[in-house]
């Protein structure tokens, strides 16, 4: 029966099982219980006792789980173990079909744009090979025991970012609200980076007429005089350095020159010209806008199924990457001046260990590329079975994504020796980050070398399955933390739950897909996703590990793995994740800089704006923790008077 809850002692097991038949929301309290709360929506609650030798693997067939051992007494050897056990009777949970599947989902959440744009600058900006050291230190002491701290209490309470939390410390279930709220924010931007990626994979398709990419010459309608082609700029003698759009002047027309790649992607795909920043966003680009709902479209087939769906796409999505990198790995090498890219990549700048800010770039870096307090981790792990080794797949899972790094380092600087070669300029002066660096720098590239066309196709498709695998992990943690809190109401009607909400945040993204949606991107990624999940994060290790407490996760690690986390694990909990994660929120407080896109500075209002984004999924914390003491204090209230109420009768 759905609201029953039955706690058996051994001595009275049988009798209060046959009593128990004749009520239909009878609870029986044994002498040694503790207490617990009951469930109102799908879960039995019952402790099964068993002697020392039993075996427990009867929970196996029917997705129970063992949360943790109470001794009934200490004056008796023989007294047998309670085990608090879960069962699922109706909606009932689902799983992987195969462990590979949670896996690719896994690393393909985790290995994502930011692999490729990011972590190469990143790392030779800091020093290059000597970056690797304290890249390496964060990611042992603080990323990775995050990272397997969230894949374990997802596995263990089979829960999302929300019902967790009724586990753990339920005043802080507006984290899990938090979450949700970022995830939101998160999909209304990455998802339109993704439709530009597939707006060029369509141009490229399309050049396959003429075997002749858009961005190779200036002839087009878009182009400026300022734009100027490879071999032309090569000419020019003195030459000056604009992050990321390889820009110089020529002394003779005074004009700073840009390449036929940076004007496609701003004057054609984006037309930010036609905006003067985010005060005049514009009209919505037809085209964009297309793009964007083909995303989404492809979003919602993978995900209204659930896993069941989710881990058929993964197999496309999470592998086509690596086939792509290795191709370009292969290309990249080959090319005139990759020698020179991948040695200046990796020589290291021992000097720069000694700057702060080399080790606060390892830290964010280590952070955002893993991606705990997203919630996916949790959501992920929910659908594995009990007895799954989730201290393994976290090493694997995490190890995979470092390295797929550390490769795509190698990608990125055999192209970027290549076109420092062939521009007769720096290496610091091409190298750049961001969209900068995969919408212009690669693609023009791209445009000088043979056989254009197909590497223009297989690298852009490569972005939208990289970009595709991490939209579907930050909606599933959203997805799935909502269907475990309201069971009845969405999980029943998944399809059309997950519809709604497709359809609900695609219209939330148009405004990106406008003229001057790049301001609006960058806003949104600053105040949206970036500052609020690095408090979520912080609040959510010192909740889960001070007052939930690491002896309590490792005991239910113990339980699922067969052996406890040893010391090291137990003391980054406790200590150095918090550390870890106070060091970055203190830190992008401190170096915060004006908000700016290129040479744009947001207006004050705009970024007042940004804050309020910000508190509206930061506020969730304190507005449940509130709520939830006045619900409380309500329900104490109730069982006092009727407590009062019921001795008023028995004794008039």
């Amino acid at each position: 029966m759905d609201d029953e809850m039955i706690i058996t002692n051994h001595n009275k097991q049988q009798q209060q099982q046959s009593s128990n038949n004749h009520s239909g929301s009878k609870m029986i309290i044994s002498n040694s219980s503790a207490s617990l709360l009951k469930s109102k929506n799908h879960l039995h609650l019952y402790y099964h006792h068993q002697n020392n030798n039993n075996n427990n693997n009867k929970h196996g067939h029917h997705n129970m789980k063992k949360k943790h051992h109470t001794s009934t007494s200490s004056s008796s050897s023989n007294n047998p173990h309670l085990h608090q056990i879960w069962i699922e009777n109706k909606n009932e949970r689902e799983h992987w079909d195969k462990k590979i599947e949670f896996l690719l989902a896994v690393i393909g959440f985790a290995v994502d744009l930011g692999n490729v744009w990011r972590f190469p600058y990143i790392c030779y900006r800091n020093g290059g090979g000597a970056f690797l050291i304290p890249y390496c230190i964060m990611l042992i002491f603080g990323g990775l025991p995050l990272f397997y701290l969230e894949l374990a209490l997802g596995q263990y309470y089979s829960s999302g970012c929300l019902t967790v939390w009724k586990h753990l410390c339920p005043i802080m279930k507006g984290l899990g609200y938090a979450i949700c709220i970022i995830d939101i924010y998160m999909a209304m931007y990455y998802n339109t980076i993704i439709a530009w990626a597939l707006y060029y994979f369509f141009i490229s398709i399309g050049s396959l007429i003429n075997m002749e990419l858009p961005w190779q010459n200036c002839n087009n309608e878009w182009n400026t005089p300022m734009c100027r082609t490879m071999q032309h700029r090569r000419l020019v003698e003195s030459s000056s350095s604009s992050s990321g759009n390889n820009n110089m002047t020529d002394p003779k027309t005074n004009l700073t020159l840009v390449s036929p790649a940076h004007e496609y992607f701003f004057n054609h795909v984006l037309h930010i010209d036609a905006s003067s920043g985010i005060d005049s966003l514009g009209t919505i680009r037809p085209s964009l806008a297309i793009c964007l709902m083909i995303v989404f479209l492809v979003v919602y087939f993978s995900l209204w199924k659930g896993v069941k769906s989710t881990g058929k796409a993964v197999w496309v999505t999470a592998l086509f990457p690596y086939f792509v990198i290795f191709v370009l790995l292969i290309r990249g090498t080959t090319l005139d001046g990759a020698a020179d890219g991948i040695r200046f990549y990796l020589s290291p700048k021992w000097e720069h260990l000694y700057s702060i800010n080399v080790w606060i770039d390892a830290a964010t870096q280590i952070f955002f590329s893993l991606g705990p307090g997203f919630g996916t981790l949790m959501a992920l792990a929910s659908y594995n079975k009990f007895h799954n080794n989730c201290y393994r797949d976290a090493i694997i899972t995490s190890s995979i994504n470092c390295l797929t790094s550390f490769v795509a380092g190698f990608v990125t600087f055999s192209i970027l020796g290549y076109m420092a070669k062939k521009l007769n300029k720096d290496i610091e002066n091409v190298a750049t980050d961001g969209p900068g660096l995969v919408f212009i720098v690669y693609p023009e590239a791209i445009a000088t070398m043979y056989g254009s066309v197909f590497f223009s196709i297989i690298y852009f498709l490569m972005l939208i399955t990289l970009g595709l695998d991490s939209t579907f992990g930050g909606l599933e943690a959203m997805i799935t933390g909502l269907c475990d809190n309201y069971p009845n109401l969405l999980r029943r009607h998944r399809e059309i739950f997950v519809a709604i909400l497709i359809v609900f945040i695609y219209f939330c993204a148009l405004p990106t897909t406008t003229f001057g949606g790049n301001y609006l991107i960058t806003l949104l990624d600053t105040h949206g996703t970036a500052l609020s999940v690095l408090f979520v994060v912080f609040i959510e290790t010192m909740a889960i590990c001070w007052f939930y407490g690491t002896e309590k996760i490792s005991q239910q690690i113990n339980e699922m793995i067969g052996h406890k986390p040893n010391i090291f694990w137990r003391v980054c909990w406790m200590c150095v994740c918090p550390i870890f994660l106070g060091f970055i929120a203190f830190a992008s407080l401190i170096n915060k800089e004006p908000l700016k896109l290129g040479e744009y500075i947001y207006p004050e209002w705009s970024v007042n704006v940004g804050w309020i984004i910000t508190s509206s999924s930061l506020s969730c914390i304190p507005l449940y923790a509130i709520y939830h003491i006045i619900h409380k204090r309500k329900i104490n209230e109730y069982i006092i008077i009727t407590a009062l109420e019921l001795e008023t009768k028995k004794n008039p």
